[in-house]
């Protein structure tokens, strides 16, 4: 849908500016998409809310512009999940249980997307920290040559999941 198509944009960007504000024109925004600069209004006003912890800034007429950031509290639940997490990860490092010291190209875009859809709400905290501590256990032991491969099933699979929603 469009919809999603602009929000992972958005949320590409915020994740390229380490979750600080990124701010856009809702005119170039849209002329990229090609969509109408409405559609661009409707998804920040609907998902980019203060109860997904988002703040938004907006000035209208020439020169104006869009900043969307999270919010203090949202910026402090995704330090402390990431703090967490790397804990975590650093203790099976010095335990010997995990032979990585970076991670891949692809760990990072899918732990990146799920980052992104915990942002949106799509998935609670407790979720995005087992499919956090799910997806260093496997790439514990995958393959590097297999990764990809694993990993576009395995979000193909959870998206199937979550559009599914309550008819599981």
């Amino acid at each position: 849908m469009l919809s999603d198509q602009i929000e992972q944009l958005i949320l590409q960007l915020m994740d390229k500016q380490n979750d600080g504000p990124v701010t856009l024109s809702r005119n170039e925004l849209a002329d990229y998409l090609g969509c109408a600069p409405s559609q661009v209004t409707y998804v920040i006003n609907t998902r980019f809310t203060p109860n997904r912890d988002y703040v938004v800034e907006s000035r209208r007429g020439n020169g104006g512009y869009i900043r969307i950031s999270l919010s203090p509290k949202g910026k402090t639940r995704t330090k402390e999940a990431e703090s967490k997490s790397r804990t975590s990860s650093e203790k099976r490092k010095t335990e010997g249980t995990s032979g990585k010291e970076t991670h891949s190209s692809v760990e990072k875009d899918v732990l990146g997307y799920f980052r992104m859809i915990r942002h949106c709400g799509v998935i609670s905290e407790r979720e995005f920290k087992l499919i956090t501590c799910m997806l260093e256990s496997i790439f514990t032991v995958c393959p590097k040559d297999r990764e990809t491969e694993l990993m576009h099933a395995l979000v193909k699979n959870v998206n199937t999941i979550l559009r599914e929603g309550d008819n599981i």
